[in-house]
């Protein structure tokens, strides 16, 4: 009886303990699953709940056995079969690249709206100083082409470090020289100020917000750039009226320090520049770290299901193991290309098993200056201690290049003419000077239209973009001459809307048209150069429309220069399409030859070999000839002997 109850309670004890084991089996695959379902959390926030499920559980298996079979650990098969992995091709036009195209609109909007308010400002000074027209343009004419002869230093600048250090940079000069702008006491300190503190932070800004546009985008380059440039229009309109309510309410000094605070928004667009090299490692470590998650829970489950949920402590030290490699796996791999990295020990990106803490970084300072003032040069087919060409010096010798230049010299040099005096023109016709600040808005407003137009028109396949462009130029010229005969309020918002609409479309497209022309590869230097030149128009363009106004008595009379120059612009830029075209159809033409040559050598190498077959048959039988004669010979003579 004794023996029959003790029986029994064993089998309770048994049934018990095995219930007790299947819950805890059942448990442990409800985390597993539970687990593979979580969305929504981070990916250090992952890595966290394998780590804690892997103890939580070891925890409670440490008592159960220690005798089991180990699981069989899989191995990261897949990261060692692709050191890197590749995403470039996921990164152009993908979706981050609109975050930079809104940095580069803002850019646009701010700069761009600061440069448009040049007549504002002449009125200001004019108003203020007492000096003549000439002397009061040359401030505004100075800092728009110190701007434009920055372009070379900007990308020379985003080439050796980055487009974010370039930016940060430029808007400490730009805020600088719009402060002390402000406690200006006579027009000769604006020179130093306004002309070059000012010029030199808007020309490190405008071109590193196009150049890395041009660099997250391919297929979409053209809309994109639109879009970005789009923020030039907005910022037309409205800044001028901003500008003037500030003047108006404020007084010159303290409008000039509003500015200068509006001028600080450079400063979140650096942030949003992340340069496209440190981009691409990101997503590349961040596909690296989910390929090590899915393996660790891989690990997991096989374990769990191999053996029954026992081993688990042996499961551990595989997990442990399998963290080294991929730590390893991730120095070797993950070391920036685009980010220098400061810190020769690599970075831990993985918590440690038993710890469940980060390490703390060292060198956390030089982290941040990273973060913030990252170094970017492309490594690509090219080793790692090559660095990237900082300037194309073969462009100066290129001659339709030089003659591009020079049509978009005197494009800027009437763009100039046409923002400094417009309000101008439009007070001598009669307007008062809110309307007449209004003409600069209507030329955002059409600007706008003309940007956003251009990048969806350029993309399509049926248009040619050289021909399109330079029918825009002419258009130009066609609305500057019809606000030199039109009179009132009206007439003067719907000239200057179409020219902010085609002059919009000609300044937004260049990039885009010289990628086509002369390649990505050195659009960088390219467009510094052209940005270069335009500096000559700037410089010449307002003093002499100036002196013009006070020699002759009239503004209209600087707008005659401006529909004159726009028409030679048009005229250069058609010269210069004619020579590009023909280099191209030379070009291809050797290519044809060489081709053909290459195929002659190889016809005449065929009929050679074929010749050398031919002989060599013949000799060969001839020297079969040759070889059966003496025989025959010799068993004659046998013959006669015998």
């Amino acid at each position: 009886m004794v023996l029959s109850c003790r029986r029994d309670d064993m089998i309770l004890s048994g049934s018990h303990d095995a219930m007790n084991l299947c819950g805890r089996f059942t448990a442990l695959l409800f985390k597993i699953m539970s687990y593979t379902a979580i969305q929504g959390k981070d990916q250090e926030s992952k890595e966290e709940e394998v780590l804690y499920l892997v103890q939580d559980q070891g925890d409670e298996l440490d008592g159960i056995t220690k005798d089991s079979t180990p699981p069989v650990p899989t191995k990261l098969d897949d990261a060692r079969e692709k050191d890197t992995v590749d995403v470039e091709e996921e990164v152009v036009d993908s979706a981050f690249g609109w975050v930079i195209v809104a940095g580069g609109f803002l850019t646009q909007m701010v700069n761009v709206g600061l440069m448009r308010t040049d007549g504002i400002y002449f009125l200001q000074f004019r108003s203020r100083f007492r000096e003549s027209a000439q002397l009061t343009a040359w401030p505004g004419a100075m800092s728009l082409t110190i701007q434009s002869f920055m372009g070379p230093v900007a990308t020379a600048l985003c080439n050796r470090f980055s487009v974010r250090t370039t930016v940060i940079l430029a808007t400490v000069f730009n805020v600088s020289g719009l402060a002390l702008s402000g406690f200006c006491t006579d027009i000769s300190q604006l020179f130093f100020t306004y002309g070059i503190l000012q010029g030199i932070g808007r020309g490190l800004t405008i071109t590193p917000g196009i150049f890395i546009v041009n660099m997250y985008f391919d297929k979409m380059r053209a809309r994109a750039i639109g879009t970005s440039m789009a923020g030039a229009g907005l910022g037309t309109f409205a800044m001028v009226p901003l500008h003037q309510w500030l003047f108006d309410t404020l007084g010159f000094t303290k409008a000039f320090l509003m500015i200068a605070a509006i001028a600080t928004s450079g400063f979140l667009a650096a942030a949003l520049f992340r340069p496209l090299s440190m981009h691409t490692e990101i997503q590349r470590e961040k596909k690296l770290k989910e390929r090590a998650v899915r393996n660790q829970i891989r690990n997991i489950t096989q374990g769990v299901l191999n053996d029954s949920i026992f081993g688990a402590e042996k499961a551990k030290n595989s997990l442990k193991e399998s963290e080294k490699e991929v730590e390893s796996l991730l120095k070797k791999t993950v070391t920036p290309t685009g980010t220098r990295s400061r810190d020769p020990e690599g970075y831990n990106y993985l918590e440690s098993c038993e710890g469940g803490g980060r390490e703390e970084k060292p060198r956390w300072l030089w982290a941040v200056l990273n973060t913030c003032f990252p170094v970017e040069y492309k490594q690509r087919e090219k080793k790692s201690s090559e660095k990237r060409k900082l300037f194309h010096f073969e462009l100066l010798r290129d001659v339709p290049f030089l003659i591009l230049c020079l049509c978009m010299v005197f494009f800027n040099l009437s763009n100039k003419i046409f923002f400094s005096f417009l309000p101008a023109l439009g007070t001598s016709r009669g307007l008062s000077q809110p309307e007449a600040s209004l003409l600069i808005s209507a030329c955002g407003v059409g600007d706008i239209v003309g940007r956003l137009a251009a990048g969806f028109i350029m993309d399509q396949p049926w248009v040619v973009p050289e021909l399109f462009y330079g029918s825009v130029l002419f258009v130009c010229a066609g609305a500057t001459a019809m606000l030199t005969v039109v009179r009132g309020f009206g007439m003067f918002c719907v000239g200057a809307a179409l020219f902010g609409c085609f002059g919009g479309v000609s300044i937004s497209q260049k990039t885009t048209l010289l990628a086509g022309i002369l390649g990505k590869d050195i659009l960088t230097t390219s467009f510094g150069i052209m940005y270069c030149s335009q500096g000559f128009g700037t410089l010449l363009g307002p003093p002499i429309s100036g002196a013009m106004k006070d020699a002759l008595g009239s503004y209209v009379y600087p707008f005659y220069l401006t529909t004159a120059c726009l028409t030679f612009s048009g005229i250069l830029f058609i010269i210069s399409c004619l020579l590009f075209t023909a280099r191209k159809l030379r070009k291809e033409k050797k290519e044809r030859e060489s081709l053909l040559s290459a195929g002659g050598e190889e016809k005449s190498l065929q009929t050679d070999s074929r010749d050398s077959n031919l002989r060599s048959d013949a000799q060969c039988e001839i020297e079969n000839d040759v070889s059966d004669s003496p025989s025959k010979d010799g068993h004659d003579c046998d013959d006669d002997g015998e």
